[in-house]
């Protein structure tokens, strides 16, 4: 008879923790041949910490057509920030169907979070898009959803998904349908997070659920 047991010490891959910087989504610019190029600028400065000692970054392409390269740039700008932000708590990674309700519930579970005894203030960011073919309504990325932030079982923060300004995008002209507004998602523009100010709604030295 064989029998199988695992042992803990035989998991000796490195655990990474992936922080999204920014995103960006690409244009519907296969018509433009290789010469294309744009500069996207975003204020990272509340990473600041992450970003010491060795890190690794990565710039993760997800596009139908050909990809492109990346050149990327730290401008490091002397001056106090807004604020101290001293830790980054990652909540939610991935991805799921959108329109689905089903499935992003299953993808956006609630998390406990351990707040801080030194906690002043906190921020929760949400970068979210939404685009795919067809889906639960049949409206790809043309449909305007809402997403909610709940605090301890209490929904805080509700936002429509939603940009209305696609076709102001600088990087023009494109082909198709990169004019029509979208979800959070503009071809050819960089994504807009959803900051919330939570520290009115948590405690320090307790735990918080998030939802």
């Amino acid at each position: 008879v064989l029998t199988r047991k695992d042992w803990t010490y035989y998991t000796v891959f490195e655990v990474y923790d992936n922080f999204e910087l920014g995103r960006i989504i690409t244009p519907y610019n296969g018509n433009v041949g290789n010469t294309w190029k744009y500069t996207y600028t975003f204020d990272i400065t509340d990473y600041a910490s992450l970003l010491r000692d060795s890190v690794e970054i990565r710039a993760h392409y997800s596009g139908y057509q050909d990809g492109f390269t990346v050149t990327l740039d730290f401008d490091m700008i002397e001056g106090t920030p807004a604020r101290e932000c001293y830790k980054i708590v990652p909540l939610w990674n991935g991805s799921s169907a959108y329109g689905g309700t089903t499935t992003i519930e299953n993808f956006l579970v609630s998390r406990d979070v351990a707040i801080d005894a030194d906690m002043k203030e906190a921020k929760i960011r949400i970068i979210q898009t939404g685009h795919g073919f067809g889906g639960a309504d049949g409206c790809s990325e043309f449909c305007q959803k809402k997403h909610f932030l709940k605090i301890n079982n209490d929904t805080k923060f509700e936002k429509t998904i939603w940009r209305d300004n696609c076709g102001e995008n600088p990087v023009f002209p494109q082909g198709g349908t990169w004019v029509y507004n979208r979800s959070n998602w503009c071809p050819g523009a960089e994504v807009a997070p959803y900051d919330y100010e939570v520290g009115q709604f948590l405690t320090a030295n307790s735990t918080a659920t998030i939802d």
